[in-house]
């Protein structure tokens, strides 16, 4: 239950070639054009990116933050989704452990958080920003918890190509219809079960189903 990118873009790799010479000589100063590193550019694109929701709720479009961690902690980024919620931006954690956010409040009433412990270690980190319908996706190693943001290397990577990027959309929303294995976090921070539908929907099978069928189709 995580996701890997291979890629050929030159950017993205030359940007990573930095990563590797800064771990090997920390004098080296790192200037990524694609990448988020930690003490770099990824809190201030991160809250850019907040901000760009942010200003469209403000004038009535659509706004919407779906994000997948371990773990949230970080207290300038749970603010910042606090000001996004008053605002009116419509967001989704899905956070597997720690999650210092408190949702159902007046300062976080549009902020949903789902937590998943199945079969196989939910350990994915990704972060999808509406942005007008572009959608804008990172795959990262960070979760916003303070040693990731503070105290590692770290990296996060766009997602430019559309099929890629809706797959991974595509199992995102699965595991955000999930009332089997998943449960929801209270006010009062309590993992509570989803209530009941008529049809169960465990994410981790549901996945491996939509994912053999997209293969199966590719054969026909």
């Amino acid at each position: 239950a995580d996701h890997g990118l291979f890629t050929a873009h030159q950017g993205i790799i030359e940007d990573f070639s930095q990563v590797f010479k800064y771990l090997e000589n920390q004098s080296f100063v790192m200037k990524p054009k694609h990448i988020l590193i930690p003490h770099i550019n990824m809190r201030n694109q991160f809250k850019q990116l907040i901000n760009n929701e942010i200003e469209n709720a403000k004038v009535g479009k659509p706004a919407y933050i779906l994000l997948k961690m371990n773990g949230i902690e970080e207290k300038r980024m749970i603010e910042k989704l606090y000001e996004a919620s008053e605002a009116g931006v419509k967001i989704d954690l899905l956070v597997r452990g720690v999650c210092c956010l408190i949702p159902e409040k007046s300062f976080s009433k549009n902020i949903k958080v789902t937590r998943i412990v199945d079969k196989y270690l939910e350990h994915a980190r990704v972060f999808v920003f509406l942005a007008n319908g572009k959608n804008i996706t990172y795959l990262s190693s960070a979760d916003w918890m303070n040693r990731n943001l503070h105290g590692r290397i770290e990296a996060a990577v766009p997602i430019f190509d559309q099929r890629i990027k809706n797959e991974i959309l595509d199992i995102l929303n699965i595991q955000l219809i999930d009332n089997t294995k998943a449960r929801f976090l209270n006010a009062k921070l309590e993992n509570k079960k989803k209530p009941e539908r008529r049809i169960a929907v465990q994410s981790q099978m549901a996945t491996y189903n939509y994912l053999k069928n997209k293969e199966e189709a590719k054969s026909l």
